[in-house]
């Protein structure tokens, strides 16, 4: 068993790396490799990917941060050139592709209804106190490790 974080912050962050790693490892083929949503490079699950946000988190509190609709895998430099897309007013135009990319895949795969969804909860905050919060995240980590175990079991993961 994990040694138990001393506080939220801490918490969030091994719970980020519980959610990428289940997102990731769902996502790839028996070969433990997966496509970035974005370009189509494909990589190990754990090599040169990540799980990057259609609409960004902001915070790891963020509303949206966990939300798997929001999260798939995209490779280094897409999850960097889309974000970087997104907050400037003139983009490159492979920043511009790679977040129309990104948000074609959305509209393929979850629809503009779920998206509105998204963008509708991505300024708001859990207003759980901080032992509401760390117990909420607490649970969370436990069925992604739970699903982690599982998807690497199907694939034959170490």
């Amino acid at each position: 068993m994990t040694r138990k974080p001393a506080d939220l912050k801490a918490l969030l962050k091994r719970a980020w790396m519980d959610f990428s790693n289940m997102i990731r490892i769902e996502a790839s083929d028996e070969y433990g490799f997966c496509t970035c949503v974005t370009c189509g490079r494909y990589s190990a699950w754990n090599a040169r990917l990540d799980a990057g946000h259609f609409i960004a988190k902001r915070s790891l509190n963020s509303s949206i941060c966990f939300l798997e609709d929001n999260v798939w895998t995209q490779c280094k430099n897409c999850n960097c050139d889309g974000r970087v897309a997104w907050l400037k007013p003139f983009a490159s135009v492979k920043e511009q592709a790679v977040a129309t990319n990104f948000a074609l895949f959305m509209l393929r795969t979850v629809g503009q209804e779920q998206i509105d969804a998204i963008l509708l909860r991505r300024n708001t905050v859990s207003e759980k106190t901080g032992v509401e919060r760390m117990e909420e995240i607490t649970e969370l980590r436990s069925g992604w490790q739970q699903r982690i175990k599982v998807a690497k079991g199907l694939r034959g993961i170490k």
